[in-house]
């Protein structure tokens, strides 16, 4: 995606999930909550982090000045937003 990117007037931002290099580690509640064997925890682990990801995308959005999504009369868009995870991230998005 990335050599494609700037022709196509499209800024990527990546962000590592937590534990990743480079990002916040997880917490010892959170690791408890998906190596456990209470399926609730596990769920609430993914619901919280999904929530991180939203207020993420929305701040983003706020800062950057991110333009609304529209479609022109001849197909063309602008703005708007997009959300992509990558392997287990995936996890993530669904929730």
């Amino acid at each position: 995606m990335l050599p494609f990117a700037a022709k196509h007037n499209i800024r990527l931002v990546f962000v590592n999930r937590r534990d990743d290099p480079g990002s916040t580690p997880l917490t010892k509640k959170d690791i408890e909550d998906i190596t456990g064997f209470d399926d609730s925890r596990r769920e609430e682990f993914y619901r919280r982090q999904a929530v991180e990801i939203a207020n993420f995308m929305a701040w983003f959005v706020q800062t950057e000045k991110i333009p609304e999504y529209k479609v022109f009369d001849d197909g063309t868009s602008e703005g708007g937003l997009a959300l992509v995870g990558w392997s287990f991230a995936t996890t993530y998005c669904l929730d």
